[in-house]
């Protein structure tokens, strides 16, 4: 079933001639009821997927630097999709890992 969620952006954003978004010290961040419904889907079925479209505009920073991430918080973190140079990292807390989702697994 697929849950959207209304984001607020807040925080230095730029729109792109291109239909996009740069984010400088910036976020998209949706309301605690929004976050909740998709809790609740998540914790009924046990699954989920995530779907980004993304294009790196820094390829040279350490990170991950965070894309999307669904959280209580800046160290408690149920999943991360973030960026580390080249490569996209995905974290996903559960019994083997921290609970922020370390250790990362890459992508390239």
């Amino acid at each position: 079933m697929l849950q959207t969620a209304n984001l607020n952006l807040t925080g230095n954003i730029d729109w792109l001639g291109s239909w996009g978004l740069s984010f400088t010290n910036g976020k998209a961040q949706a309301s605690t009821a929004t976050s909740k419904k998709i809790h609740d889907l998540i914790t009924s079925t046990g699954e989920f997927s995530v779907e980004t479209w993304v294009t790196p505009n820094n390829v040279v920073q350490e990170g991950p630097a965070r894309i999307v991430t669904y959280s209580l918080g800046d160290n408690d973190r149920n999943f991360t999709l973030g960026q580390s140079q080249y490569n996209y990292d995905f974290m996903l807390r559960n019994e083997q890992t921290s609970s922020n989702g370390e250790p990362t697994n890459k992508y390239t």
